[in-house]
């Protein structure tokens, strides 16, 4: 599989998009109630219809490319704590990033932590047809700078150099 591209999706993903992430962010309410760590303030809706609308187009992608996968619950009344999705044995974490973000982002805490992630897929919106991806090892991470982030600190690449990391890995 390439490690960047554009993905090409049903618009029906951002309708299940806006449903699912809704009712993730009411099932999670007590958790971000409690625990402000995981509070995003007025976005936090948003941010669960983003995470689910990239998680749906990664999934819809290796689908439509007959890839086998597995993917994570949607929705649970528990925090989901593994990976997103499955490839071939490897766990993979989505990140979804909107259509005018500049970095690519990985909170640092989970990923210091959470060494059962092989790979993360970086999902950027174009439109509501179009997505970019990005695909970077565990390790890759490891070497981006970090900085902080509105709630937390965390590992960051500029788009631009994440175009010309993923060409050079290629070689």
């Amino acid at each position: 599989m390439k490690k960047t591209g554009l993905i090409r999706y049903p618009p029906f993903i951002n309708e299940c998009a806006i449903y699912i992430g809704k009712l993730r962010s009411l099932y999670n309410y007590d958790l971000k109630e409690n625990h402000s760590i995981y509070k995003r303030g007025e976005m936090g809706e948003f941010v669960d219809i983003i995470g689910v609308k990239g998680e749906l187009i990664f999934s819809y992608f290796l689908q439509k490319n007959d890839i086998d996968h597995q993917t994570s619950r949607l929705l649970s009344n528990n925090p989901v704590i593994s990976c997103d999705i499955i490839v071939g044995g490897k766990n993979i974490d989505v990140k979804t990033l909107r259509a005018d973000a500049t970095d690519l982002l990985v909170n640092k805490q989970a990923h210091e932590k959470n060494k059962n992630i092989d790979s993360y897929v970086f999902i950027q919106l174009i439109d509501d047809k179009v997505a970019k991806y990005w695909i970077f090892k565990h390790e890759e991470v490891d070497s981006w700078e970090s900085k902080k982030c509105g709630y937390s600190d965390a590992y960051f690449l500029d788009i631009k150099l994440a175009d010309i990391s993923v060409e050079v890995n290629k070689i």
